[in-house]
């Protein structure tokens, strides 16, 4: 009976050391998977600067839309003494080109600034899945941890019964051989 119960013990002893290795498996993923939302946040953060610094130069651009509108109403207005001032007006249509591809170059900017607005977006979204896988494996680790501790538990009950029936089986023993 003492072979069975200390072979008993070592199965004990087998599966509390599986429990432990599931645990720390779990705890490597939990780490992993923290490591992975901390990259996303960082990427994320370096997102949305880049569409701070986007939204900035839009203001600038903006101030060179309104710059090319008052260079239009310049043109405007001096084309009516187009006659007079032919040199003007040379010079007018040349800043208004200028200004034109201005507008152009804000137009594409804006048109980044839409797409790093979209990326923001998705990170974020990424970045929330993350969050809630993250959670799911921290209860999972928290789950696997209670089971290793119930474990241990009954393991160390084992261990004292086995104890208790060691000394018993000890003062059998030397019962029978006092007899």
């Amino acid at each position: 009976m003492l072979e069975q119960q200390a072979a008993r013990i070592l199965e004990l002893e087998a599966a509390l050391k599986s429990e432990h290795d599931v645990v720390n498996s779990l705890k490597q993923n939990a780490q992993v998977t923290s490591n992975r939302a901390a990259e996303l946040e960082s990427s994320l953060s370096a997102e949305r600067e880049a569409a701070e610094q986007l939204v900035q130069q839009l203001s600038e651009l903006e101030g060179v839309s309104v710059k090319l509108k008052d260079a239009e109403a310049r043109l405007a207005n001096d084309q009516q003494r187009i006659v007079e001032h032919q040199q003007a007006r040379a010079s007018l249509e040349a800043e208004l080109l200028t200004e034109r591809k201005g507008g152009s170059e804000t137009a594409q900017r804006l048109q980044e600034l839409e797409r790093a607005a979209k990326r923001v977006q998705e990170l974020e979204g990424m970045l929330a899945a993350e969050s809630e896988r993250n959670e799911v494996l921290r209860q999972r680790v928290q789950e696997s941890e209670q089971s290793a501790e119930s474990a241990t538990k009954r393991f160390e009950d084992l261990v004292r019964k086995l104890g208790e029936i060691a000394g018993l089986a000890s003062q059998l023993g030397s019962g029978r051989g006092q007899s």
